[in-house]
């Protein structure tokens, strides 16, 4: 497990579906930017899915963020979530 003190750091491959729109990009970009304007983690997006690294605490309440801004708006969604407590979060040397 990754840590740095005593928080434990990981790792979130998310993939962001729409459903029931012909707009899909919009969702997509609206959940990038929430994603890019968290100060929490760290983001790396490319075109299939987007990798999010920080504090457990961090990468979840981020999650919880996405959700709520997407219920609010009335969007239907699927979002596929990978979590590692090791890939991806090892610490620089």
């Amino acid at each position: 497990m990754c840590a740095v003190g005593k928080a434990a750091l990981i790792s979130c491959q998310i993939s962001f579906y729409p459903l029931y729109t012909v707009d899909c990009i919009s969702s997509v970009k609206e959940v990038v930017s929430l994603i890019e304007a968290n100060t929490g983690v760290t983001c790396s997006v490319n075109d299939m899915s987007t990798i999010v690294k920080g504090e457990r605490g961090a990468v979840m309440k981020l999650l919880e963020d996405i959700q709520q801004r997407m219920e609010e708006k009335g969007i239907r969604y699927s979002m596929v979530l990978t979590i590692s407590n090791s890939c991806g979060c090892a610490l620089p040397k």
